[in-house]
């Protein structure tokens, strides 16, 4: 199972990013600082999606959004989001996207964005950048939306659908056999016995000992 375009979201105040020391993008402020990563599977109406969620997330001071305050957004493109480093010592880069998949996926969340009516500042994508922030709080959150390979349940009456006649669970057909009726009795003959319930009756109750006697034997004399 893959995710599906994923960003990490970072409050800030005050982000800048460089590239080959000067600076290309940057937000005076609080804000929010997105690094954005793009897998295989993602799509145009993915990125907006995402350009959404990132305008309308509650991440602020006083649990309030971008698009509460019109606090400005600093987006800069991270294949990096899609390493997998779970086998040996050095991370492979298989999910993430190529560039000319991931470019024009990451301009669209930016042009989302703006057309929600965002202040967006970008860095530059594949060059070499340098970012600093002030993280306030520290606060940061990694916000995934869609699925690239997510297995999608069935809706509940395909679940319920009734299974055809003669057929297992799997679809394979089941042999069946005609019914066997018992053979009528010969004319004449005697009823057959009807078979009467075992009554059990209890044991009968043990008899009482007698009690011990206290006599003294007679004494035999001589």
């Amino acid at each position: 199972m893959m995710a599906g375009m994923r960003a990490v979201v970072q409050r800030v105040d005050g982000a800048r990013v460089e590239v080959a020391g000067e600076t290309v993008g940057e937000i005076v402020g609080e804000g929010l600082c997105v690094l954005v990563g793009v897998t295989h599977e993602d799509t145009p109406e993915k990125a907006a999606q995402l350009a959404r969620k990132l305008w309308s997330v509650r991440i602020l001071q006083g649990e309030k959004s971008c698009s509460d305050t019109a606090a400005p957004l600093l987006v800069i493109s991270q294949f990096t989001l899609y390493g997998d480093a779970r086998k040996g010592r050095r991370p492979t880069w298989n999910a993430a996207a190529p560039g000319p998949v991931a470019e024009p996926l990451v301009d669209e969340v930016v042009a989302q964005l703006r057309a929600l009516g965002a202040q967006v500042e970008t860095g530059r994508f594949g060059a070499d950048m340098k970012v600093s922030l002030t993280n306030d709080g520290p606060f940061t959150v990694l916000v995934e939306c869609g699925g690239g390979w997510t297995r999608r349940r069935q809706p509940a009456q395909a679940r319920r659908a009734p299974r055809a006649e003669g057929t297992r669970a799997e679809g394979t057909p089941v042999q069946r056999l005609p019914a066997q009726k018992a053979p009528a009795p010969a004319a004449g003959a005697p009823p057959c016995p009807v078979a009467r319930p075992t009554v059990r009756r209890p044991p009968p109750a043990p008899l009482p000992c007698p009690p011990p006697s206290t006599a003294r034997p007679a004494a035999h004399s001589a």
